[in-house]
């Protein structure tokens, strides 16, 4: 073998392993999003038992550690990307937030979703720092939105 032939089957093998990686990295911001989208079904259900069991929803202050006080949870999930989810309640309406990779909030914009469907699940690929947030009124399906 000639040292250009070495160097053709090198850059073949490379090019196909970074056709490779990018398969993968894309398939790993959806995974994040759906663990996401997840973690927010899971908290839900986790607050309407709680609303079953108490006959309302833990105070702002309380915040999801109730859900753990209270022994519905055994420990609160944290997202993908190691922050804590952020919840806020205003009358009977429940947000549950992500802020993504990057940790920081920012304005959120308001996909259409159907009915049951998520939109972190929906998104092919996550641009770093995005944020999924859900809001739930009672007795209403979820709406998700992604930054």
């Amino acid at each position: 073998m000639t040292l250009i032939e070495i160097m053709v089957v090198v850059a073949i093998l490379g090019l196909m392993a970074a056709a490779v990686s990018v398969s993968v990295l894309t398939q790993y911001g959806n995974a994040q999003q759906k663990t996401v989208s997840m973690d927010f079904k899971t908290l839900e259900s986790q607050l309407d038992l709680y609303i079953v069991q108490k006959g309302g929803l833990p105070s702002q202050t309380d915040g999801l550690n109730l859900l753990v006080k209270s022994g519905i949870s055994r420990e609160l999930p944290t997202d993908p990307w190691g922050h804590p989810y952020q919840y806020k309640v205003n009358g009977g309406e429940v947000t549950l937030t992500s802020y993504g990779s990057d940790g920081e909030p920012e304005e959120v914009t308001a996909l259409p979703t159907s009915p049951g469907r998520s939109a972190c699940a929906s998104t092919s690929v996550a641009a770093p720092g995005r944020e999924c947030r859900s809001v739930r009124a009672l007795g209403a399906p979820p709406e998700v939105s992604v930054r």
